[in-house]
């Protein structure tokens, strides 16, 4: 349905009399038309975990999931979490693979099928895995199909332009400039058109200007690591960071300490510090990076320096050098397609591009989905890690401001 935004409505109503004004001096008339673009949801997210021992790394875990249509892309969470120092027994280590898997709602019930196949073949082999798996919610692929109607856009933003024009007791002329949006084809349309006033013949912009971005989700090639120690009071922060290094941890980078307390059980207090590091280590050796963490646990605890290390995960992340590059050509090209389809529907030309101007690339993590979807998943079971949600992938946009020669 084709409307005109809210806001600039009552901005319009509000401010007409100025707007007017403006207008009239430079003989042009503004208007904007907007359509919303809503798809219904296609897809299904089911979220597959696999648990497994710390000597198993990334191609070990996509190996045994890649039957059904699981790759080191779909990763979304690793999880584990050591025995923290005053556990008097402890239990061996396990690390969760979470997995996003997308499917067509048409195969809702032949994925739930073949996942409990899966499962049921990890957990009579020998490997030492385990799987399960759960529907997270639904989505929209964005790959169905969402035409502007443009033709349409122009038309209204006319009759937005021609009902202000009026006021002025003025009529609309030809189009002087148009300017619009596009992100990957989806989402919605809106297009500002600039319409000359009365009988000024053709006044400026003379131009078609078009915002056209591209979104991706770059895959994570490393893993954020949380290393906690205690210690006694007296320690201080070179006293620790020389302990851990000695001990096989190099590079963890200091984040907080304070003061927490032990109790004994006639209610008596002991102080001692909490320290708190973070880790940065690569996804593909992950394994490796374990198994220095739980060498330096043991050191320590037979050191009897009275200092104790435990470490968990934190978020994937994405490396510099393995941000995807913005495709200028691609974005350009998304912009012309743009540019001439709008002139189209205005009934103008389009010429040589005038001017371009790049955005910086933004990056934005987006909206874990909640949703669930009701189903026969008696096979499934879920583990849960204490205070671990795998977090929704990190999107990075780029963007590019073109002007084309409006004829």
């Amino acid at each position: 349905m084709r409307r005109m935004s809210i806001r600039a409505l009552f901005s319009t109503i509000a401010l007409l009399p100025g707007l007017l004004l403006g207008q009239l001096s430079s003989n042009t008339v503004m208007a904007t038309a907007s359509q919303n673009l809503s798809s219904q949801p296609d897809q299904v997210i089911f979220n597959v975990a696999v648990s497994s021992g710390t000597s198993a790394s990334l191609d070990d875990i996509v190996k045994s999931v890649a039957g059904a249509g699981i790759s080191a892309g779909s990763l979304i969470g690793v999880a584990f979490q050591s025995n923290p120092p005053a556990l008097i027994v402890p239990t061996p280590l396990t690390v969760q693979w979470t997995f996003q898997l997308p499917v067509s709602l048409s195969m809702q019930k032949q994925t739930t099928a073949s996942l409990g196949a899966l499962q049921q073949t990890i957990a009579q082999g020998n490997s030492g895995l385990s799987l399960s798996f759960s529907v997270q919610g639904l989505q929209n692929s964005g790959q169905q199909p969402q035409t502007c109607d443009f033709a349409g856009l122009i038309a209204n933003a006319q009759a937005q332009a021609q009902q202000i024009a009026s006021a002025a007791g003025s009529s609309v002329g030809r189009i002087a400039g148009v300017s619009a949006s596009t992100s990957n084809g989806v989402g919605n349309c809106s297009a500002t058109v600039t319409f000359g006033l009365g009988y000024s013949g053709n006044p400026g912009p003379h131009a078609i200007s078009v915002t056209a971005s591209r979104t991706s989700t770059p895959l994570p090639d490393q893993i954020l690591i949380s290393i906690s120690v205690t210690s006694g009071i007296t320690f201080g922060l070179d006293d620790i960071s020389n302990v851990i290094t000695q001990a096989g941890v190099p590079g963890a980078s200091f984040s907080s300490v304070y003061t927490a307390y032990t109790y004994d059980n006639k209610g008596n207090a002991s102080p001692f510090l909490q320290w708190s590091f973070t880790l940065t280590a690569p996804l593909a050796t992950l394994k490796n990076t374990i198994g220095q963490l739980l060498s330096a646990e043991a050191a320590l605890s037979k050191q009897k320096l009275g200092i104790g290390l435990s470490f968990s995960t934190g978020a994937l992340q994405t490396s510099p050098q393995a941000q995807p590059a913005c495709s200028q050509a691609a974005l350009i090209a998304d912009a012309t397609a743009q540019a001439q389809a709008l002139a189209g529907a205005a009934g103008v030309s389009v010429g040589p591009i005038t001017a371009m101007s790049a955005a910086p690339v933004t990056t934005a993590r987006l909206g874990a989905t909640l949703s669930l979807l009701a189903g026969d998943f008696s096979a499934a079971q879920l583990i849960v890690y204490p205070n671990f949600v795998p977090s929704p992938p990190a999107q990075s946009t780029c963007s590019m401001l073109v002007q084309f020669q409006l004829y």
